[in-house]
């Protein structure tokens, strides 16, 4: 569950502005990171609330909302040089999403990246080639298939 201070923007529209997150997704591997940067006197964490990503810094207690998936992130990495940071869901709409950990701005999308989408991901110490795998077909479209195919199958003479 996730907690969230949201507010009304200035003017029209009656869309909401996430300024805040509370919370962590449990169910994703290894799914925080030490993204610090103590050259840079950063002192930030990287981890998953629902659709979102954050990049927390521990010492001023600021949030970097990373935005954009529409289903929940189900898989997260992060480069060894810490500069790129990878995340992923599962469902409809899937996606992964490569940002830039300076930035906090994608960098690279794709779309459907396998057919329900990314369980488990990681990228190459050189961070040229990320490595998925994919979500297994869930539970509801397996039994609709097996069911379509023993329809088909008591429908063809013996």
């Amino acid at each position: 569950q996730t907690w969230s201070n949201l507010a009304l923007p200035d003017g029209e529209g009656s869309g909401l502005t996430l300024h805040w997150t509370l919370g962590i997704n449990k169910d994703v591997l290894c799914g925080v990171h030490n993204v610090s940067d103590p050259q840079k006197g950063r002192t930030e964490i990287f981890f998953s609330v629902a659709h979102t990503g954050v990049i927390y810094d521990y010492n001023t207690g600021v949030q970097r909302l990373l935005q954009g998936h529409v289903n929940a992130i189900t898989a997260t990495a992060v480069s060894v040089d810490k500069q790129w940071i990878i995340t992923a869901d599962t469902g409809a709409d899937s996606m992964l999403v490569v940002w830039d950990r300076e930035s906090g701005s994608p960098v690279k999308t794709i779309y459907s990246p396998h057919p329900y989408g990314v369980h488990a991901l990681d990228i190459t110490p050189d961070h040229k080639y990320l490595v998925t795998l994919s979500a297994p077909t869930p539970i509801e479209d397996s039994q609709h298939s097996q069911d379509s195919a023993n329809k088909d199958s008591r429908a063809q003479p013996e």
